[in-house]
């Protein structure tokens, strides 16, 4: 395990240089853990690539800031934690206040009740 931390932090130091394939090899490291915790997370299939993509596109900006090398997954996983919910966020914002779906008006018949169990 220390050993994978050492490479991990050795990409990192080269990906700040300007390394590409360095950084293209973190992210082949790391891809399957981030989709996974964002699924978790939003529970969407369709939203967690997105994601992930977003993930590592703003670690990418940002590795220079990362002041220490070993602590790149708690990092990139806050990274993940944070997109997510600026996504619920975002959602949040685009959904009028009253939208709560109501499928009836006032409260069924009992008799639309028993047929819509029986089926």
């Amino acid at each position: 395990m220390i050993l994978r931390a050492v490479e991990d932090a050795d990409l990192i130091r080269n990906a700040c240089r300007g390394d590409v394939e360095a950084y293209n090899l973190l992210i082949s490291r790391w891809e399957r853990r981030v989709y996974n915790y964002l699924l978790r997370i939003v529970v969407n299939r369709e939203d967690a690539p997105d994601l992930s993509q977003d993930v590592f596109l703003k670690a990418y900006q940002n590795l220079r800031k990362l002041d220490d090398p070993a602590r790149f997954a708690p990092w990139l996983y806050r990274i993940a934690h944070n997109e997510a919910y600026s996504l619920f966020r975002k959602r949040r914002k685009a959904r009028p206040r009253n939208s709560s779906p109501k499928p009836w008006k006032e409260k069924p018949p009992r008799a639309a009740m028993r047929s819509s169990r029986s089926n």
